[in-house]
């Protein structure tokens, strides 16, 4: 129950667009213990706070790809206004949740929609 709230208020409010994000700083805006907060994370979602708020970064980078893919953006552009702090940050998380590089996913993307 606690974990859906989370998950509804994350995507609602989009609090993981702050790169400043930190479990205390969100854990407050949800009026949760941090201590219950962050049991909460890790049970049912099998990963730790980062890999947590990444997921919902690299969700909405792909997403923002995907609705820019006939404009012209850069990798960076969409890496800062996901949340991440770096583009070293942002490609090692994209990687890690699609196992393709923002390059081959967007590449991917074309070929997608050119066929």
């Amino acid at each position: 129950k606690i974990f859906k709230m989370i998950i509804e208020r994350m995507e609602n409010d989009e609090y993981y667009l702050d790169p400043d994000l930190t479990s205390a700083s969100i854990s407050r805006k949800l009026n949760l213990p941090l201590n219950i907060f962050s049991q909460v994370i890790n049970q049912n979602n099998k990963s730790n706070f980062r890999d947590f708020i990444n997921s919902f970064r690299i969700q909405k980078a792909k997403e923002s790809i995907i609705q820019q893919s006939k404009k012209g953006f850069t990798i960076s552009s969409i890496a800062f206004e996901c949340g991440f702090n770096s583009l070293s940050a942002f490609n090692r998380a994209f990687k890690k949740a699609t196992n393709l590089t923002p390059s081959e996913y967007i590449k991917s993307q074309s070929s997608a929609t050119n066929n």
